[in-house]
């Protein structure tokens, strides 16, 4: 399976190249651990009627890849769903929906949907609690206040963030939440 650590574009690009690619690594993703049909719960396959669909044995249901994802009813190709998800998740400076309509040839309004579909997916489920160091700090965001420095009130939103530092010196995960 695929690292995604240190994943820049032109590593995404050559990996990803056409809609095999994309659904062959949801493939592996989806049923990593193993099969399980959703009807019957049966654990024995068959390829199914499209590629790296699966049948079971024992009902026939066949199951898509893309079905029960972010991908299930997608109205634009996978490969241009995997490049939309990858700008949104590693642009460092947030990437608005309008830009991302304009790269992508979509419209605005199925960016803004699956933009809403993927930011869903990467909240986060509390199910990992930070581990061993871990630095909190909190800052402001909002506009510039005129006349005011520091943490001058206005519209700003204080947010509280806290980030875990592993046993090697990196960063690990990252939580913050807005406390005022």
């Amino acid at each position: 399976m695929i690292n995604f650590e240190g994943f820049d574009d032109r590593t995404f690009y050559s990996t990803f190249q056409k809609e095999e690619d994309c659904l062959e690594y949801l493939s592996t993703l989806k049923w990593s651990d193993h099969y399980k049909c959703r009807k019957c719960e049966h654990t024995k396959y068959m390829k199914g009627k499209k590629l790296h669909s699966r049948r079971c044995q024992k009902c026939k249901y066949d199951e898509s890849v893309t079905a029960h994802t972010l991908f299930h009813k997608l109205k634009f190709s996978i490969l241009t769903a995997f490049e939309f998800i990858f700008k949104v998740s590693c642009d460092k400076k947030g990437i608005s929906t309008l830009t991302l309509s304009e790269k992508l040839s979509l419209s605005y309004q199925s960016c803004l949907n699956f933009r809403r579909k993927v930011q869903y997916a990467m909240q986060s489920s509390l199910q990992h609690p930070l581990k061993g160091y871990v630095e909190v700090d909190e800052f402001a965001v909002g506009g510039y206040d005129a006349g005011s420095q520091g943490r001058a009130k206005g519209d700003k939103k204080l947010i509280n963030v806290a980030l875990e530092i592993t046993s090697n010196g990196k960063f690990g995960r990252a939580y913050a939440l807005k406390i005022g």
